[in-house]
């Protein structure tokens, strides 16, 4: 009988766990990596949207987008996100004075159960002909 009551606790303080973990705002992007592919460095700016949905059960705030260079700048959805419901995340990069590899990185910060996440842009920047 002891051992019963023992796999009786041991079954509700499982489910209870996986309860209380399956609360609370989510993010699920579309896709986490865009590649611009070769771009000309004189032709300005690109940029792309990564959208996201929020696939919790409360509302889901991206509270700041970090980025790894200044030639990127990002935008995103202010305002919280209802479950179900979809956001964006915006980067413009500025390939002048770039030339090369493309490999740059976003670190979106939530409050979703997992609080930070990456997005990646990639590509190659085509440097401008030097005048004769």
């Amino acid at each position: 009988m002891r051992n019963w009551r023992f796999l009786y606790f041991i079954f509700c303080l499982s489910c209870i766990i996986g309860y209380t973990r399956a609360q609370g705002p989510g993010i699920k992007f579309d896709n986490s990596i865009h590649n611009f592919g070769q771009i000309k460095e004189q032709d300005g700016p690109v940029s792309h949207t990564f959208w996201f949905a929020n696939n919790g059960d409360s509302l889901l705030v991206v509270n700041d987008v970090l980025v790894s260079c200044g030639c990127t700048t990002p935008d995103w959805t202010r305002t919280p996100v209802k479950p179900g419901e979809r956001g964006f995340i915006k980067v413009e990069y500025d390939p002048v004075g770039q030339p090369g590899d493309i490999n740059k990185y976003l670190t979106i910060k939530s409050n979703a159960l997992v609080q930070q996440t990456k997005l990646y842009i990639r590509g190659e920047v085509i440097t401008m002909a030097k005048p004769a």
